[in-house]
């Protein structure tokens, strides 16, 4: 499941929330909001670059870091961290336990950026009816702490193996 143009959509408020939470000094966090307020963005063709620009302003608020932009990489980071945390709270998650017993592994949501996938192992005698309850609601509710994020996703389908 691929977060689409997650860095262009991250809202400015939200993303200083999450780096607060994480340490990050109020300063930079000031400063990153007043220079996305006051950027101006123009088109560049080989013709040139054009002299009328885009600007944020309440009309037309501009949202996310941008794909360009050198901190999009980890405010994203960041922001789905506590997304993946929120999920794991409330996800109706399965053990599976390796053929000796040795170890066991809970079920939950992997990411890497933007990419994401859902882990399940159902335990044996679990009705077709059951899992599939229990993967709407998890993708209900990625799809729903996605969308908080202003994002969207964009669900790669794979197969899926049974035994």
């Amino acid at each position: 499941m691929d977060a689409v143009a997650n860095f262009d959509r991250m809202v400015e408020l939200q993303s200083n929330m999450s780096l607060r939470k994480h340490g990050m000094p109020d300063t930079p966090l000031l400063l990153h909001a007043r220079t996305q307020a006051a950027a101006k963005y123009h088109v560049i063709t080989q013709n040139g670059v054009s002299k009328k620009f885009n600007q944020h302003s309440e009309e037309n608020p501009f949202h996310g870091a941008g794909q360009g932009a050198g901190d999009a990489c980890t405010r994203w980071v960041i922001i789905s961290s506590d997304v993946i945390l929120a999920y794991n709270s409330s996800a109706e998650q399965w053990e599976s336990v390796n053929p000796d017993g040795t170890r066991t592994v809970i079920a939950d949501i992997q990411a890497f950026i933007d990419d994401s996938s859902m882990l399940y192992a159902l335990p044996a005698g679990t009705t077709a009816e059951e899992m599939a309850k229990s993967l709407q609601h998890n993708a209900d509710l990625w799809n729903g702490l996605i969308n908080a994020t202003a994002g969207k996703i964009n669900v790669e389908k794979r197969s899926m193996t049974t035994s």
